[in-house]
């Protein structure tokens, strides 16, 4: 990653780009110097900047930039050229085939009337004629599967709190330790997640010991942490016998377990670049998720500890899937309009993937579910939660991996 050549700035250098450049096509230089050659040369000519709309004032400006030349969906590979590399890149950041059309034949090459020439030859379209081989995803399913097991982390203590105000009643102390259980477990694979996308442990600790406040991944990892040091502490006061302690607990747990499943809306949010995520109902669609993993989890439990005549776990299971399914249609139509965020909504919903979205994350993992709880049978509401868990996954990783296909250079 580029650092500006701090060592040869501290030592009054130019950047080695500056200095090796021949053509002299890189300015670098103080801008709050009006006597700087970059101050003068943005003084007297016009100049561009990437995403202005963003409102992160970038510094590099362009003279005489051309959309076509700074916006990547506006150009397209077309197969090999001098300056290429073997992989020929897409727009959507894959490799492609080199597109060649095919050659007419002699009889359609040769029309039988004369045809009038154009008054004016069409603008050529632009092309790439230079290209790199496409990068991974700086976050892959590491980050896919951390939402996934935070919604079940978060939704499972949220049963725990929402139940009795549903039932009227508190749940049998076997349940209430169940999902407890599972959440204190998920809660701990997500924590495991995040630490194995850092790629060192060493920075996970950097995050807590050295924070910086403004960023959420900071927030998020202290939410987490708060939030594990409660779900602790309750198990612990309800294995103990220690009622009083645990409702003591209960709600400033259920707190820090809705905000811990939706800090990850403003963390995507603060990645700029990716238009795709600057939607504000993907706050909406974490709670829902959450609440549907829950629901998911408190019903398969329900039924395996003896509970399956119990029609409230089933009723609260399908409305959280009609609420989840109408979150995401939400989203989806209310994208933000920009290119890059259609193009990342085209890749989830059409092509590459719109029959594993369709197929998986909405008829496998929302509708099926919901045929399979009108039924009433207890096998078929487990299946229907493992299916709504199952999609979830879908979801989350069609979410994540999305944006981060649309290329930012």
């Amino acid at each position: 990653k580029c650092n500006f050549c701090a060592h040869r700035l501290d030592q009054g250098l130019a950047p080695s780009c500056v200095v090796v450049c021949p053509e002299q096509a890189i300015v670098a230089g103080d801008l709050d110097d009006p006597t700087s050659e970059i101050a003068r040369l943005l003084d007297r000519h016009p100049t561009q900047v990437r995403k202005p709309e963003k409102g992160t004032r970038p510094k590099l400006f362009y003279l005489e930039g051309e959309a076509a030349a700074l916006v990547p969906a506006q150009t397209a590979a077309h197969g090999p050229t001098l300056w290429g590399r073997s992989a020929y890149v897409g727009t959507d950041g894959k490799p492609v085939e080199p597109s060649i059309a095919p050659r007419p034949n002699a009889r359609e090459a040769a029309p039988s009337l004369p045809q009038a020439l154009p008054l004016a030859a069409p603008p050529p379209s632009p092309r790439r004629v230079y290209d790199v081989r496409p990068r991974a995803p700086a976050w892959g399913w590491e980050v896919a599967a951390y939402t996934w097991t935070k919604s079940i982390a978060t939704g499972a203590f949220l049963a725990v709190a929402v139940a009795p105000l549903l039932m009227g009643t508190p749940l049998g102390t076997g349940l209430a330790l169940a999902l407890g259980l599972v959440a204190l477990v998920f809660l701990g694979l997500t924590a495991g997640l995040l630490v194995a996308d850092l790629k060192q442990p060493r920075r996970f600790l950097s995050v807590l010991l050295r924070p910086q406040w403004r960023s959420w991944l900071v927030r998020g990892a202290y939410l987490l942490t708060g939030y594990g040091a409660i779900l602790t502490l309750w198990l612990m006061a309800r294995l103990a016998g220690a009622a009083t302690f645990a409702a003591v607990l209960l709600w400033p747990g259920a707190v820090l377990a809705l905000c811990s499943a939706v800090y990850t809306a403003f963390l995507f949010a603060q990645a700029k670049g990716r238009d795709f995520w600057q939607n504000p109902l993907l706050a909406i669609h974490l709670l829902a998720h959450a609440l549907l993993a829950g629901s998911a989890v408190w019903r398969i439990l329900d039924v395996f500890s003896g509970g399956s005549s119990n029609r409230l776990p089933t009723l609260v299971l399908a409305s959280t899937v009609g609420c989840s399914l109408v979150a995401l249609l939400a989203e989806l139509l209310t994208t933000p309009p920009t290119t890059d965020a259609h193009l990342a909504l085209q890749w989830i919903i059409r092509r590459p993937n719109g029959r594993l979205f369709w197929g998986g994350g909405i008829g496998v993992g929302h509708v099926l579910p919901l045929l399979l709880l009108a039924t009433g049978f207890p096998a078929a509401a487990v299946l229907a939660g493992v299916l709504a868990l199952g999609g979830l996954l879908v979801i989350e990783w069609l979410w994540v991996q999305a944006p981060q296909r649309v290329p930012l250079s």
